[in-house]
């Protein structure tokens, strides 16, 4: 059974859904908050968490082959998932005050030539540009789905999987831990952009996500499907997923630049489609990073991919004395 568990990889993983279990126990105990009224997230944590428990079983009767540890990797990645949401909702309850002007005043010194609410205001003069940047952003939904595919045919190998399962699941850890201090309402508001300014927007979550937070942050807070949506802003979990799927996806030759490309493009969308501030995205792309580095050091592989450097191999005993 001892190798069943061996790799730290899996321990990471498997430590960040008790993490999040503990936590979102916690603040629901120390809070009036109901949680999950209607069951819309207990049903899907209860097969998740069952799909592991057999995964798990396999794991200890059938070794490593490449369905078992395929099956208890998508079970982690779903627990870690929509544990993450309910944790974010649960960490928004009794927050700090708002950061937004912080927020603004670190755009400001990064990039003082950027005119956010200027930028966003003529996002309905380039109907296909604003189309383009709303298919990027919500690729994130899809993603996932096609990084288990490849797995599954053998395109991507399961160690490496593991080892993206666990990054993820620290990515959103990290991002987490810092929202309870961090609350922001989002750039649209906060420069006083409304729905109707911008008649081709065709996703409303940045004007959703301040409605939650409100209601999460009121004296009677319900974290359920309404105020589980993605309110955390700073810092951005889709610019921790880009960096997170490409360098996923960079595992695979053919699937490395198309993939890394899409995911550059899905990190720049996230600032106009998710109403971020840029330092959500510089914080995001940072939390991957070193997320990606600790996953790497557990599990004794060189940071590589993004692998973009070819393995140069050296027969030493060939060369000449």
């Amino acid at each position: 059974m001892s190798s069943a568990w061996a790799r730290p990889v899996e321990l990471v993983s498997q430590l960040t859904c008790v993490a999040a279990v503990i936590a979102i126990g916690s603040i629901y105990a120390s809070t009036s908050a109901t949680l999950d009224p209607n069951g819309d997230v207990t049903g899907l944590l209860c097969s998740a968490f069952g799909m592991l428990v057999i995964a798990i079983f396999a794991r200890v009767h059938m070794g490593r082959i490449r369905i078992v540890s395929l099956g208890m990797s998508f079970a982690l990645f779903t627990i870690i998932s929509l544990l993450a949401t309910v944790a974010s909702a649960a960490v928004a309850v009794g927050g700090t005050s708002y950061v937004d002007s912080t927020l603004a005043a670190a755009d400001s010194y990064i990039a003082p030539w950027y005119d956010w609410p200027g930028v966003a205001r003529g996002l309905p003069w380039h109907s296909n540009l604003q189309w383009g940047l709303g298919e990027l952003y919500v690729s994130l939904n899809w993603q996932p789905v096609l990084l288990f595919a490849a797995v599954a045919i053998g395109m991507i190998d399961t160690g490496a999987l593991d080892r993206i399962v666990a990054a993820w699941g620290l990515s959103l850890s990290m991002t987490i831990a810092s929202f309870h201090w961090l609350p922001a309402e989002g750039a649209y508001l906060y420069y006083g952009i409304r729905r109707a300014d911008l008649p081709g927007m065709r996703l409303d979550l940045p004007w959703r996500y301040p409605e939650a937070l409100a209601r999460l942050r009121g004296n009677h807070p319900s974290i359920d499907s309404s105020t589980m949506i993605g309110i955390v802003t700073v810092p951005s979990f889709h610019a921790c997923a880009a960096v997170l799927l490409a360098w996923a996806f960079a595992h695979n030759r053919l699937m490395r630049w198309p993939m890394v490309m899409l995911n550059a493009g899905m990190a720049v969308s996230a600032v106009t489609m998710g109403g971020h501030y840029l330092i959500d995205i510089v914080t995001g792309v940072a939390v991957a990073l070193v997320s990606i580095a600790i996953v790497c050091a557990l599990d004794g592989e060189p940071v590589r991919p993004l692998p973009f450097r070819r393995r140069i191999h050296t027969d030493r005993t060939s060369l000449p004395v």
